[in-house]
């Protein structure tokens, strides 16, 4: 093992008791070492990846939603929203991938995992670069390569409660 991050929500252990022990932005790490920690992962998931995460990163919603099976569920933790179907995660792509942390302009930086799923690391949108900074998203593939699940979470602590809750609204169709 040469390196370990935590990625959790904040927000449920309570947003004002996180922030009491979170340690403080200009004491917290900005490098975690990716570039020492090589992608160990097979060809169909970084394939996978690497065009969904471009498609999300070039705010591309149509695009990305290719790569999902037509029975895929998109599970957003920290939103704590399900969206069920390529065209509701279409649907929902469109509407919210440039408001997204791990959306327009995220750029992705470690990779894992083999020909079922994976999960890669992701800095978040420059408008979250100060407060999210970084997350992490989870792949499920089928035997197509086609994504049937992915699962994301990244600290909602971090943001206004407000700014959640808008968030939340996005994944309503």
């Amino acid at each position: 093992m040469i390196r370990w991050i935590d990625y959790w929500d904040g927000r449920h252990f309570g947003a004002e008791l996180t922030a009491k022990i979170r340690t403080p932005t200009d004491k917290f790490p900005t490098d975690f070492k990716e570039s020492t920690a090589p992608d160990n992962a097979a060809p169909t998931i970084l394939a996978a990846a690497g065009k969904l995460h471009a498609a999300l990163a070039g705010n591309d919603a149509k695009g990305a939603a290719t790569h999902f099976s037509s029975d895929a569920v998109y599970e957003h933790m920290t939103l704590r929203a399900y969206v069920l179907g390529r065209l509701a995660i279409e649907r929902y792509l469109v509407r919210a991938l440039a408001k997204l942390p791990a959306g327009a302009r995220s750029s992705l930086l470690h990779l894992v995992g083999g020909d079922m799923g994976g999960g890669y690391e992701w800095q978040a949108a420059p408008a979250y670069r100060a407060s999210v900074r970084r997350g992490i998203t989870a792949i499920t593939l089928d035997q197509d390569g086609k994504i049937t699940r992915l699962t994301t979470v990244w600290d909602g602590a971090m943001i206004p409660d407000a700014d959640i809750k808008a968030l939340v609204l996005l994944s309503l169709d």
